[in-house]
């Protein structure tokens, strides 16, 4: 929110004076008794309104977008134009975007920005000490901890009924999607796999998704624990039902690319399991971060889990 300088020089009776915003300029001659009723009601509306956002990290980008109104964004990460990593691609189109440099944010003039713990740490104390507001974003890895995270978000920037709506929301898409869960007879077992191998086992946001959409993550089964590789001898080993596989492109469906990343995902193994069970496709865009774009995730897994058999090698 822009502040509104007012420039009211007293006299005996007539308060003659001129208020700023912006480019907007207002000629005030008021009474004394008057002028305490005016500056009460510059303190409320400061106080009220809205402020001005820049995020400066991706998953910060998706947050912001579902709780701040888009006059009231100055500017999103630059990744949040890439539609390989970015849930809010559209929205961003109609935005500004900024590095995260502490020059670009000085002069964006914000109010607040948001980052996540852990990234620009010394761009976002360097705003801090500028005086500028600075909200830090923890990496949640559970349902709870998104709407926890959600509501603590939305109430520091005046928006908590917002906040509050779309926390209950998900709740409710969370709480059908785990009755579908339990009409299942048993949780099929999906491989969760990127192009370079990368999995995901138990303490994960990803594991909690497949738990949620109704299946066994192979990963947490076999002991895995964190963010890391789930080999392919592993795999021969014990055959999932199914893969979900994230950041695989278009143009990597049929062929599979032989750069070094698709390396894992070209190999003889990987692409004869490829083409033997179901493959479900998330895009990365919605499994980069974990935020509300996740509930979509859960949901499009739990709708096609029927479609799950058993491959034998």
């Amino acid at each position: 929110m822009r502040a509104l300088q007012c420039f009211l020089p007293f006299t005996p009776k007539v308060v003659a004076g001129v208020c700023v915003r912006g480019a907007s300029t207002v000629m005030l001659m008021l009474t004394q008794p008057t002028i305490v009723l005016l500056l009460l009601a510059l303190l409320a509306l400061q106080a009220t309104a809205e402020p001005q956002v820049v995020s400066t990290a991706l998953c910060a980008d998706q947050m912001v977008v579902a709780l701040v109104d888009s006059e009231h964004i100055l500017a999103l990460s630059p990744q949040a134009r890439d539609n390989r990593l970015s849930a809010v691609v559209e929205q961003a189109k109609a935005l500004p975007s900024l590095p995260p440099a502490a020059e670009a944010l000085v002069f964006a003039n914000a109010d607040v920005v948001v980052g996540m713990t852990g990234s620009e740490t010394q761009t976002l104390i360097l705003m801090e000490q500028l005086g500028v507001r600075v909200l830090r974003l923890e990496a949640p890895n559970h349902f709870t901890a998104i709407a926890r995270l959600i509501r603590i978000f939305s109430t520091t920037l005046g928006a908590s009924a917002r906040g509050e709506g779309l926390a209950v929301a998900l709740a409710k898409r969370w709480a059908a999607a785990k009755a579908m869960r339990t009409a299942a007879p048993r949780p099929p077992l999906a491989a969760y796999y990127r192009p370079d191998g990368g999995s995901a086992g138990h303490g994960t946001f990803v594991d909690v998704v497949l738990g949620a959409a109704g299946f066994e993550n192979l990963a947490t089964a076999l002991g895995y624990h964190g963010w890391g590789r789930l080999d392919l001898e592993t795999l021969t080993m014990n055959p999932p039902e199914g893969i979900v596989a994230a950041f695989f492109h278009p143009q990597h469906r049929d062929t599979l690319s032989r750069s070094l990343l698709h390396r894992f995902s070209h190999h003889p193994i990987f692409r004869t399991l490829w083409r033997h069970v179901p493959v479900l496709e998330v895009p990365g865009s919605m499994i980069t971060c974990a935020s509300p774009v996740l509930t979509d995730v859960v949901e499009y897994l739990a709708r096609k889990r029927s479609s799950l058999r058993v491959y034998q090698p």
